[in-house]
């Protein structure tokens, strides 16, 4: 193994199943590639709320109130077995700047949307690696979002990217209107796939074998009447039963302490006859375990990341909005899709082997 350490910042260790695993996707592709990865360990509690002792108070109260210290472990548990180099225990941008960061190490701000700031709040500047010293120069990014960029505008002025992202020595992301937007602001960047498709089986990750299960999955990222209404219909017109499993904080404290392991969460989407779901990593997993899928879209500024990977897959038709674009013996072509997905696959991990030799 390379002595080289790569420091990965990205939202890891958050009751965000789709979050967690992208970020244990790019740690053990940078393991595989020989070098030494270390995932800088920042919460993101308090990326809305001051970090004293009266906010750390209310957050521990609201917390137990929602059920969520229950989705807490779950996320932590998995990341102290799968990414067995945390790094520290930060919860603040201030933290981070007063950690002794050496600047012979290389710093990659991983995937998912790490520069929409809207989501991040507080600790936007970690996600621009504002915390280093201007000796620390081996800057990168990997598949960085920055979510659907309404106001262009505003998104450039709170991601302050003249004096932040200007200092990356070389930047990609996971969808093009991000790579558009940066290019307006005079960033290059790339565009890659997101981590969890440079892996191309997570069977190992499954706690047992694989079994067919006659059921309609339903992975919302929250409580929506009209996707419960079609979810509902797709298990009428499928003659199958509904099954709802969720994989990220809800408001209601019985749902929160129902939480699956995040193992057990993937094993029913890999084994599930179809998956309903408004996720974009729910979506990919449905892609990688080769299963009949639909993406129901009420809200159009949601699918534009969605839209981004299906368009390039030939699976566009996947995204529906009424039953009536529902058609159970219209299956998936995963011959040809594990084709596409593979050149994309190839692409980005020679680019992201690229930017990481640059300083062997």
């Amino acid at each position: 193994m390379c002595n080289k350490s790569v420091n990965i910042i990205t939202i890891h260790n958050e009751p965000n199943y789709g979050a967690l695993l992208q970020a244990y996707a790019l740690y053990h592709v940078i393991e595989t590639l020989g070098y030494t990865p270390r995932m800088i360990n920042l919460g993101m509690q308090f990326r809305k709320y001051p970090y004293n002792v009266p906010y750390r108070m209310l957050v521990a109260i609201h917390n137990w109130l929602k059920g969520y210290n229950h989705c807490y472990q779950i996320a932590q548990s998995f990341c102290q077995r799968n990414e067995p180099n945390l790094l520290g225990d930060f919860q603040t941008a201030e933290q981070l700047r007063n950690y002794p960061w050496d600047e012979n190490d290389i710093y990659l701000v991983g995937s998912d949307q790490v520069w929409n700031p809207f989501i991040t709040g507080n600790l936007q500047p970690a996600y621009t690696l504002s915390f280093l010293a201007d000796k620390c120069i081996n800057r990168y990014s990997y598949a960085a979002s920055l979510g659907h960029i309404k106001d262009e505008a505003r998104r450039a002025q709170k991601l302050d990217i003249q004096h932040t992202l200007r200092k990356f020595k070389e930047i990609t992301v996971r969808e093009q209107f991000g790579v558009e937007f940066l290019q307006k602001n005079g960033i290059p960047a790339t565009e890659v796939v997101d981590p969890t498709l440079l892996v191309d089986s997570y069977e190992h990750l499954l706690p047992r074998k694989k079994e067919d299960i006659p059921q309609i999955l339903y992975l919302a990222l929250g409580e929506d009447e009209p996707m419960n209404q079609f979810a509902q219909d797709v298990a009428n017109k499928y003659h199958l039963p509904l099954r709802k499993v969720y994989g990220y904080l809800q408001p209601s404290r019985t749902i929160n302490k129902r939480f699956l392991p995040v193992e057990e969460w993937l094993y029913q989407i890999a084994c599930s006859r179809v998956i309903v779901t408004n996720s974009f990593h729910a979506m990919v997993f449905s892609v990688l375990f080769g299963r009949d899928f639909y993406v129901y879209i009420s809200n159009p500024s949601k699918v534009f990341r969605i839209e981004n990977l299906l368009k390039k897959l030939n699976l566009h038709q996947r995204i529906v909005s009424n039953i009536d674009q529902v058609h159970p013996n219209r299956h998936p072509a995963y011959d040809e899709i594990t084709l596409k997905l593979a050149e994309y696959r190839k692409s980005s991990l020679n680019k992201l082997n690229d930017m990481l030799k640059e300083n062997l």
